[in-house]
């Protein structure tokens, strides 16, 4: 991540060569029963006549541009762009994640990384799928 340069491109000019391409992504619905009752999804188990109480959570779609930023990373910069992309050390990212126990090795590994490439003090990783 290179936060020293004086000169800062955005991000339509970074990216012009690089692929893109079109996708959904799904952003929380903004309605009124948000304004009383918070979001909420319960993961743990439930009795089958509970079911209907496991999420509350709506969901509106909106078609946008995913683009290919391998390569620009570091013209990527985080105060700048909101944003910044970086690669996982090899050791990091080498990892068989349908393993339970190399998984929760990875996680922690991940999270330790993040804390010194961000300089944070605390990282949690609350949700990732495999």
């Amino acid at each position: 991540m290179n936060l020293t340069s004086p000169f800062v491109m955005d991000l339509d000019t970074i990216t012009r060569n690089q692929s893109k391409m079109q996708g959904t992504f799904y952003y929380l619905k903004d309605i009124p029963k948000y304004k009383s009752q918070k979001p909420y999804y319960y993961a743990s188990e439930l009795l089958p006549e509970q079911e209907k109480f496991r999420s509350n959570i709506e969901r509106a779609p909106y078609a946008g541009t995913i683009t290919d930023v391998r390569g620009c990373e570091d013209l990527i910069s985080l105060d700048f762009h909101g944003f910044t992309v970086s690669k996982l050390p090899s050791q990091v990212s080498n990892t068989n994640l349908k393993d339970e126990q190399a998984c929760e090795k990875f996680l922690l590994a991940v999270a330790e990384w993040m804390k010194e490439f961000m300089d944070a003090e605390l990282v949690l990783c609350y949700e990732y799928r495999v």
